[in-house]
């Protein structure tokens, strides 16, 4: 089930810049979002906000749905992609 006033929010929030990073626990996660934002909010979003995995099969789904490769974890767990955006993030 779509989530309506979440992804409005995050339209209004992709549109202002104030997206850092948006994290993927898995490539259904993936979809679900692009579909719910559309492809210019999406554009919009991912043109500044980095894409997070938790791991290769998630990494392949925002590849598929044409989101650069920015972020993975080295292990699939929610610990390790924090630790992946913090390393990303470190020293901007």
């Amino acid at each position: 089930m779509a989530d309506r006033n979440g992804a409005a929010r995050l339209r209004r929030a992709a549109a202002s810049g104030r997206v850092d990073a948006v994290a993927f626990a898995s490539g259904s996660a993936v979809d679900s979002l692009l579909d719910q934002l559309g492809p210019a909010a999406g554009r919009r979003l991912f043109a500044r906000a980095a894409a997070a995995s938790i791991g290769p099969a998630t990494s392949a789904a925002r590849v598929r749905r044409g989101l650069k490769a920015a972020v993975q974890a080295r292990r699939a767990t929610p610990a390790a992609l924090c630790a992946a955006i913090a390393r990303h993030f470190h020293g901007r």
